[in-house]
């Protein structure tokens, strides 16, 4: 692994790429299929000039960056500031106190707990929300030492109360812990997947139609108590992160990748019109479903080299 400090140079696009491009052609363009990035200014712009250099380099935007953008869009809402404050001086009251700690632990581990409390973090996607599923699953335990009395939370004005059970506080602080994780807990298991060495182009956009299926879920359902505003800024934040990656982004590869899996079999809908994808494919289906938008925009990313066959079967895009 080589690195570079770059101290005494400004990092625009120009001076990474130029970076890269020393790189890239040391060991060969032949061996990169892709370049990915977080979205800042300068990264997105080296991106796109990698790409004009090297047209064969596939512009990826970093799908656990913008996944997790999502997270964070979510967590900001008003609504669930409280649960989070809450949450937030739970934990610290717990990382400042090591008794309280272990008597914890001796209260969770007799009922079948076996994982604690779990701090937010500052480098890792969507701690917020895995530190919420540990709260949660540490309710009972936490109540059980408040009724004995084993754990003094000593800012019990701000948090000892909500583990009292039965009382009006806790069911509510309960309440808005499940609809912070039923939220927020998608997106958070999608980053894991994503991380993993497994996942290729298209995991990104079957995992994000997953989440679409998942929030969709949440907001029909009534017992998720969610009011209509809310629901309003969560299928907002939904729909925009959606766009930036796949309708706005700067490649549609996630879904040539998908649609070009030999292991699934796949069918889709736009509007009244459908399209159902074959493997192996059939030449007349092949063409009379070529004016179709999605096999438009599986087309588009495809290799040059393909290009012969896909004008064989239906002609160029957009003809």
């Amino acid at each position: 692994m080589e690195g570079f400090a770059g101290n005494d140079a400004s990092h625009t696009a120009e001076w990474i790429a130029k970076l890269l491009l020393r790189i890239i052609n040391a060991i060969g363009c032949s061996r990169f299929s892709g370049v990915s990035s977080d979205s800042t200014g300068n990264t997105k712009a080296c991106r796109r000039l990698l790409c004009a250099k090297i047209p064969t380099i596939i512009n990826f935007p970093d799908p656990v960056h913008h996944t997790a953008l999502a997270v964070k869009d979510i967590c900001q809402l008003e609504f669930f500031e409280p649960v989070i404050n809450n949450l937030r001086r739970t934990l610290t009251f717990f990382s400042h106190s090591d008794q309280s700690t272990s008597d914890l632990k001796k209260t969770r581990d007799p009922m079948g707990i076996t994982r604690g409390l779990e701090r937010i973090g500052v480098t890792r996607f969507a701690t917020v929300i895995h530190s919420a599923v540990a709260l949660r699953r540490c309710l009972p335990a936490l109540r059980e030492a408040t009724i004995k009395g084993s754990i003094d939370i000593e800012v019990s004005s701000e948090t000892g109360h909500l583990f009292t059970p039965y009382t009006q506080a806790g069911i509510q602080f309960e309440l808005q812990l499940n609809q912070l994780i039923e939220v927020g807990l998608p997106y958070a298991k999608t980053i894991l997947c994503f991380e993993s060495t497994h996942s290729n182009a298209g995991d990104i956009y079957l995992f994000w139609c997953a989440i679409a299926a998942s929030t969709n879920r949440i907001l029909l359902d009534k017992n998720s108590a969610l009011p209509s505003t809310v629901k309003g800024q969560i299928r907002g934040i939904f729909n925009s992160r959606w766009s930036q990656l796949f309708e706005e982004g700067p490649t549609d590869a996630h879904i040539s990748v998908l649609y070009l899996n030999p292991g699934l079999s796949l069918s889709y809908s736009c509007g009244q019109a459908k399209a159902t994808i074959f493997v192996p494919p059939d030449r007349e289906f092949l063409g009379q479903i070529g004016a179709h938008i999605w096999i438009q925009r599986v087309w588009k990313p495809l290799n040059p080299m393909s290009s012969e066959f896909f004008d064989d079967v239906w002609g160029p895009p957009n003809s």
